[in-house]
């Protein structure tokens, strides 16, 4: 079968092929023509005459293009294209045919075809869809290449991102330390100021007994103060794993109820008990979190030094629960209450400023928060959040 368009003269091949195209054909004089036609075109083309010769020269050589008839002795066309699109899946293929039929067109398109052409077709039309087949793989590739330039460039500045933050991070903990270190400095030296004062007067020589006595007291109650501090810096620095057992909620907060009602009567408030019944129970190391409610009510009984009334409950949280400790007191400024749970950071005029601070590490070690809500000369409401056991 003739292909159109074969009269025109046949230029040279040049050196340079635009594209490599392999012809799979048994008819020879049609395959032989368009071969023609292509190399005066600039193609470079390789014709074979079945399928399997096809898959051969495929295993050998690279192609840009494959064209194809659909019916061919052996491995016909379909099972060609099933072969490429699995194999060479970036090598398009243009499906020809001297039996088409809608049918047949639709199932080669869905094969993975780029266009299908019936015989006898025009070479002009033939040679356009050639240029667009080409074109839309060269997108395709230059596309896949956009990508992964793309790619690259994300995960270099990402890994620049990750290296920064990292710099960064090194910077902070280098500033956390230098705050940290004045900080500590600075409630170290007022105690030891005091220590060394009083200890070169007792060395000098007191008046007399009761002095002497009076200056080792205020030494002795100084050296316990240093104590305090470092034993508060110890528990706040080390890392103590929470023991998590299922606990009532509410059971805990009655059994801790014991160790500081004696307290909170002597500070002459009132203790106010409001229980959630039914509660679920909770994950958690009893006594990581005694400690944290004694911090917490001990806070709230010294925020009211002319009494008030403070109220322990029990609520439900979502899935878990929570434990509130309210107090009436002299409440907490909003400048102030930014800070709140800053290590060394405290509201006392005495105090190391490291009691909340552990409470909030507790209660995040626990997978739970720590909340506090506070209004200047009506009290605060310090709220511990605890999740309920995992099902």
């Amino acid at each position: 079968m003739a292909v159109a368009a074969t009269r025109q003269p046949l230029s040279r091949t040049p050196a340079e092929p635009r594209a490599r195209i392999l012809l799979a054909d048994d008819e020879v004089q049609l395959a032989r023509n368009l071969r023609l036609l292509l190399e005066r075109d600039g193609y470079r083309v390789e014709t074979v005459s079945s399928g399997d010769e096809a898959i051969e020269r495929l295993a050998k050589n690279s192609y840009d293009l494959l064209i194809t008839d659909l019916i061919m002795p052996g491995t016909d066309g379909a099972q060609l294209m099933v072969h490429v699109n699995r194999e060479y899946p970036a090598t398009p293929v243009i499906v020809i045919t001297g039996y088409g039929s809608m049918e047949s067109a639709v199932a080669a398109i869905r094969q993975g075809a780029y266009d299908y052409l019936t015989k006898p077709f025009d070479y002009e039309i033939m040679k356009i869809t050639i240029e667009k087949a080409l074109e839309r793989q060269r997108l395709k590739a230059e596309l896949s290449k956009y990508t992964e330039q793309l790619e690259e460039k994300v995960l270099d500045r990402t890994r620049e991102i990750e290296e920064m933050q990292v710099r960064l991070m090194r910077f902070e903990r280098l500033a956390a330390v230098g705050e940290l270190v004045s900080v500590i400095a600075h409630e170290v030296r007022n105690p030891l100021v005091a220590i060394g004062g009083f200890a070169r007067r007792l060395k000098k020589g007191a008046s007399d007994a009761v002095e002497t006595a009076k200056l080792a007291a205020i030494i002795v109650e100084e050296v316990d103060r240093l104590e305090k501090i470092l034993k508060s810096m110890l528990d706040f620095a080390k890392s103590s794993r929470p023991t998590l057992r299922p606990e009532d909620p509410t059971r805990l907060v009655a059994k801790s109820l014991v160790l500081f009602e004696g307290e909170i009567k002597r500070a002459g408030v009132e203790l106010k008990v409001e229980f959630e019944p039914n509660l679920p129970e909770v994950m958690l190391d009893g006594d990581q979190i005694r400690g944290v409610i004694l911090n917490l009510v001990l806070n709230a009984v010294q925020a009211m030094p002319r009494g008030g009334r403070l109220t322990i409950r029990t609520t439900r949280s979502g899935d878990g629960a929570a434990i509130e400790v309210e107090d009436t007191g002299l409440g907490i400024t909003e400048d102030k209450l930014a800070h709140l749970f800053d290590p060394f950071f405290t509201t006392k005029p005495t105090g190391t400023g490291l009691g909340l601070a552990i409470a909030q590490k507790t209660i995040h070690g626990h997978g739970g928060r720590l909340e506090v809500s506070s209004q200047v000369g009506r009290g605060s409401l310090f709220k511990i959040v605890l999740p309920a056991m995992a099902r």
